[in-house]
């Protein structure tokens, strides 16, 4: 009986071993993304100023966004890690999930709303112009490497866990299918797509 309890404990405490372990790669994802979409943000702000780009202003607005979403992973993330209480008798573990659905729809309906808004004011007023501003391609450079360097280090992490959990198969089956994890899922497509 003694043996078995040692057992037990010893279990016990590899899984919340692992499962700390899994918080803060998480967490560390998250905050990598938000620091890149911050960087981001402050190119385009940059480059909509230097230009009169309208298309720029938007894309620093949906990136503001992005922003702030990412900040709300890391609020549910934060709230995940409370212990149990009278008002939660089954903790808090899976309010990473309402978050990461409040940022999916603030990434819908405050992105998707101010580029219409943008969009549909150049259709009412249009400002062609036949040339793209050289900070335009600056800033689409730069984003693209900072979120490829996202990307690449996200990517890097679930290969990582799947060496773990010994899943010999493909990166994609293994996200669709074993990656839980919302906040790293949501950085996987955002800075993927």
């Amino acid at each position: 009986r003694e043996r078995y309890e040692l057992r037990r404990r010893a279990i016990e405490e590899k899984l919340e071993l692992q499962q700390a372990k899994s918080r803060a790669t998480t967490t560390s994802n998250v905050q990598r993304a938000l620091a890149g979409n911050f960087i981001i943000a402050a190119a385009k702000l940059a480059a909509a100023m230097s230009s009169g780009s309208s298309a720029m202003l938007s894309e620093f607005v949906h990136s503001v966004v992005d922003c702030g979403n990412q900040a709300l992973l890391l609020v549910g993330l934060s709230t995940s890690h409370q212990a149990a209480d009278r008002s939660h008798p089954y903790g808090y573990g899976k309010a990473i999930y309402f978050w990461a659905l409040v940022s999916a729809l603030g990434t819908f309906f405050l992105g998707a709303g101010v580029s219409m808004t943008h969009a549909v004011g150049e259709l009412m007023n249009p400002s062609m112009t036949t040339e793209v501003p050289m900070e335009v391609w600056g800033v689409l450079g730069m984003s693209f490497a900072v979120d490829g360097y996202v990307f690449g280090k996200t990517v890097q992490g679930v290969k990582a866990s799947m060496r773990i959990d010994g899943d010999g198969g493909s990166f994609w089956k293994y996200a669709t299918t074993k990656v839980r994890d919302p906040a790293t899922l949501a950085v996987l497509l955002e800075d993927g797509a």
